[in-house]
């Protein structure tokens, strides 16, 4: 007897996706990163999480005294591996921290989700 998925390769490629998107929906981890510059206020809303956690830890310039204040959606904070899968994305703001010290840190607010690290400026209205 013939396996019908073989012979029927929609269905079996239908299959492989639902798999894939049940497997991704349990590993998938929207993590998003804020750093803001102490003694100032974010330029745009922080996550679509209803709370934030700032971090105890700020983030310092290695070539002055500019620190940033990190914050992360509350939920995604309190997760079993927090740790482990921030650390990547802290050591990319870092970077842009130090980066932004050739500006006299005139960016006060960066984002990361995952490579990229995100300059928020504010919008100017004239």
């Amino acid at each position: 007897m013939r396996d019908r998925s073989v012979t029927n390769p929609a269905s079996a490629l239908q299959r492989i996706k639902t798999y894939k998107l049940a497997s991704d929906g349990l590993t998938k981890m929207n993590l998003r990163i804020a750093a803001i510059r102490s003694g100032s206020e974010p330029v745009r809303k922080l996550s679509s999480g209803s709370f934030q956690r700032w971090l105890e830890t700020p983030l310092a310039c290695p070539k002055c005294d500019a620190t940033y204040n990190l914050a992360v959606d509350w939920d995604l904070s309190n997760d079993r591996w927090f740790p482990e899968t921030s650390r990547p994305l802290i050591t990319l703001l870092k970077k842009a921290i130090m980066m932004g010290h050739s500006t006299n840190h005139r960016v006060i607010h960066f984002e990361t989700e995952g490579v990229i690290v995100e300059s928020v400026t504010p919008t100017s209205t004239q």
